[in-house]
């Protein structure tokens, strides 16, 4: 595998944006087949049900088919790769919004072993990863976290990484909730 890194500083003065990184790696993980242990964390302080994918006009047809509304939320498209076998994790502080958008996760998981969400009282910490790529840095996922705020993001496929954000959600949210 073709190791990748990169570094994205979304902005709105420069009209650099990060969801096309975080559509293109989820839709990756959507379509991906499924093997043993893939899994998908999570972890922000601040959560909500922003959009990910616009299909208004069917530009994501051929991967999304019937399944998927027009605008794809985030915890729709989890949801999807959640009941399509890997596993979905999520970290966040206990806050009512988080609640709300933990709640949305587990309907969208629908009838499958409900995805584990953990809280926390102090988390800054902005994750989202999986086995095959991480993405973290000083964005949140929320609508400002994705295209008011300036951020700074980074992207890896390095498997060394992947495996340490893996260790070290075990050891911090494994078997709590």
């Amino acid at each position: 595998m073709i190791e990748a890194e990169r570094n994205i500083r979304p902005s709105q003065a420069t009209g650099i944006a990060v969801d096309p990184v975080i559509r293109a790696a989820l839709l990756s993980e959507l379509v991906r087949p499924v093997s043993e242990g893939r899994m998908l964390w999570l972890v922000s302080g601040w959560v909500t049900d922003v959009s990910i994918i616009d299909n208004s006009f069917g530009a994501y047809d051929a991967l999304l088919g019937d399944e998927f509304p027009a605008v794809v939320s985030l915890s729709h498209l989890l949801g999807a790769i959640h009941r399509r076998g890997t596993i979905v994790k999520m970290a966040t502080k206990r806050l009512p919004r988080n609640e709300v958008f933990a709640d949305q996760l587990r309907r969208a998981a629908g009838n499958t072993p409900e995805p584990h969400i953990s809280n926390a009282e102090v988390l800054h910490e902005k994750t989202l990863c999986t086995n095959s790529w991480l993405i973290e840095g000083s964005m949140n996922f929320t609508r400002n976290g994705l295209g008011v705020n300036d951020e700074s993001v980074n992207y890896t496929t390095n498997p060394t990484k992947i495996a340490k954000a893996f260790m070290d959600f075990a050891d911090r949210w494994e078997g709590k909730r």
